[in-house]
C-alpha cells in the first residue's frame, strides 16, 4: 500500500473514480478522528489531501484542535 507523510502523519492513499474523474485521497488514521474538506474519504480517517485528475489539489496546511461544537473551516 502506498504511503507518504503529510504534516508529519503517515497517510495512506485511496483512489476512486466518479464519472470521468480520478480522485486520489490521502488519509490518516493516526489521530483517531474522521473528517476532511469534502464527504470523500471521511469513513477512512482524517483526509489531509485530495487530488482530482492530477490538476486540482487540496492539501491540509495545519491541524488545530477546536472546542466541541465550534466551527472549523477549510481555506
Amino acid at each position: 500500500m502506498k504511503q507518504k507523510k503529510i504534516l508529519g502523519y503517515t497517510c495512506r492513499k485511496a483512489v476512486t473514480k466518479i464519472n470521468s474523474n480520478t480522485i486520489e485521497i490521502w488519509y490518516t488514521g493516526d489521530l483517531k478522528i474522521s473528517g476532511g474538506p469534502s464527504a470523500l474519504g471521511q469513513n477512512l480517517g482524517l483526509v489531509l489531501e485530495i487530488e482530482r485528475n492530477k490538476n486540482s489539489l487540496i492539501t491540509a496546511t495545519s491541524i488545530k484542535k477546536v472546542k466541541k461544537n465550534q466551527y472549523c473551516g477549510y481555506h
